[in-house]
């Protein structure tokens, strides 16, 4: 039984392409200072970028669609909780986790942040080790859940997208090549042996 186990986790380990290192955490606070500090406290474990511009985030996530976001709820012009909805609502950011990092803990604002889709709900003042341990964990669970859908959608002796991921594409672009007039041709060859 353990040499199963090991065996699996030396197999998965082997397709693992990112880690932690490798992660891109997008903070979003209009207060620079709060900015600052969040980014010090996690860039020694990820990479880490901010914004001061609530405006300017969905735009960032469409050109690079961070591995998790920590947003502060209350902001100019649009807060946390409605940026939150309109990135689940995108395919590109849908399952990226949300931690919300506030000084208001009252629990009507937090029952909207679990609605909006948040992963998780940190209160103002941040305790630095407890930040890290809930950043680490969400994106250790993100990756396993990015590994666990690349090996469902991908051939593992060819890396090639396999045909369970085929079923669920070409339907999508289906979609966009009929709305666009355009055709699509796919050739499939499986060669066993």
């Amino acid at each position: 039984m353990t040499q199963t186990t090991e065996y699996t986790t030396l197999e998965v380990s082997v397709y693992a392409s990112k880690g932690l290192a490798d992660c891109i955490v997008l903070v979003v606070d209009d207060e620079q200072s709060s900015c600052l500090l969040i980014t010090t406290i996690l860039s020694d474990m990820v990479q880490c970028e901010f914004l001061n511009d609530p405006a300017r985030v969905i735009t960032f996530c469409e050109k690079q669609p961070p591995d998790l976001i920590i947003f502060d709820i209350n902001m100019p012009g649009i807060n946390g909780i409605k940026l939150c909805q309109q990135l689940k609502q995108s395919r590109n950011t849908s399952a990226c986790p949300v931690v919300f990092i506030t000084g208001d803990g009252n629990a009507e604002t937090q029952n909207k942040c679990w609605q909006a889709g948040a992963s998780d709900y940190v209160r103002k003042p941040v305790i630095a080790s407890t930040l890290v341990h809930r950043v680490k964990n969400l994106l250790q669970s993100k990756l396993r859940l990015d590994l666990l859908t690349e090996l469902t959608f991908k051939d593992q002796l060819t890396a090639l997208c396999n045909r369970y991921y085929l079923f669920t594409e070409i339907p999508t672009q289906l979609k966009r090549l009929t709305r666009e007039s355009k055709s699509l041709g796919v050739i499939m060859i499986d060669i066993d042996y």
